[in-house]
């Protein structure tokens, strides 16, 4: 399931799209929200992966059979990999076999990027071990193994991403999440192994008053940052600072079980990451004096978890 500190992100790319193109708000929402399922997409899309790597074993111990003099080998093949635990029940699972097709999710003129990370995978060391059975790892380490090997620190998978979709790069931390998550609750024995995108309903609720409250309160929010900025121009504030600022403000009036201090660590980070070297220091001291003024006036409310001072 996706972090709150993910959640922020994808709404900060969100509400940077909404300042270069202002948009209706409810399409905008619908666009965020999209932009959260495409990481869906990626998860099933890797799971797919994983199944198209089993299906390609299969297909070559189908071939051997077929030969004109097969050998022995050839006609009692070695099942262990077709028939690890976790890839049967990945096949099994008839909600994750629905989702492959409602979304259209399949690898098509990949595949050959498949073979290629399959030849690569069987000369593996811990593969032949795994085959032989004089492998340490059970079948969930070594399914994990796999995925680490062939998709999550493969290179030439990430190249694919990027050239598929521009934001698969982006979001393929928390798509990773997501595989490693559904691989555990197989082996876990969880009736459900297909996780959620969102915890609960309160993180889809934080993503939708995110968005939606810092555009309605843009103008506010505005006038409380440029207070603080002497000598300054609003114009001359770096676009990202002024959003991540309005965001942080957002979260200090409406989002009350959040407290201020993980507020603006968090955005603090998120500067490091969508902004210039010098941002942190400016949008710290910015943001931290408008929390004090704000609680001074009664309208820094924060209740339950909010109370928190870290």
């Amino acid at each position: 399931m996706l972090t709150r500190r993910q959640i922020r992100i994808k709404t900060f790319q969100a509400l940077f799209a909404h300042h270069h193109a202002p948009i209706d708000i409810q399409v905008g929402l619908s666009n965020l929200f999209k932009s959260f399922e495409a990481i869906y997409d990626l998860f099933l899309f890797e799971v797919k992966g994983l199944l198209e790597l089993r299906n390609t074993n299969l297909e070559i111990i189908e071939r051997r059979k077929q030969k004109v003099k097969p050998t022995y080998e050839d006609l009692h093949p070695n099942l262990r990999f077709v028939n690890n635990k976790i890839f049967l029940h990945l096949v099994e699972n008839k909600a994750l076999q629905l989702l492959f097709e409602k979304r259209k999710i399949q690898w098509g003129d990949d595949r050959e990027l498949i073979q290629r990370i399959y030849q690569n995978l069987i000369k593996a060391e811990e593969f032949q071990q795994y085959m032989n059975g004089t492998s340490s790892m059970n079948d969930f380490e070594f399914i994990v193994w796999v995925y680490s090997t062939a998709f999550a620190n493969n290179e030439l998978v990430h190249q694919l991403y990027e050239d598929k979709n521009i934001h698969w790069s982006e979001e393929l931390e928390p798509a990773q999440m997501l595989v490693y998550q559904t691989l555990q609750n197989i082996w876990d024995d969880k009736q459900n192994i297909l996780p959620e995108l969102f915890k609960d309903e309160s993180d889809r609720e934080m993503a939708k008053n995110l968005y939606q409250k810092t555009i309605e309160n843009d103008a506010y929010f505005e006038s409380l940052i440029i207070k603080k900025i002497a000598n300054w121009e609003p114009e001359r504030v770096n676009v990202s600072d002024m959003i991540l600022m309005k965001m942080a403000l957002c979260e200090f009036m409406y989002f009350e079980e959040i407290p201020v201090k993980v507020t603006i660590n968090e955005y603090l980070d998120l500067a490091k990451l969508y902004s210039t070297p010098k941002s942190r220091i400016f949008i710290n001291g910015i943001i931290d004096k408008i929390a004090q003024e704000l609680a001074e006036q009664n309208l820094l409310i924060k209740t339950g978890r909010g109370l928190l001072q870290e």
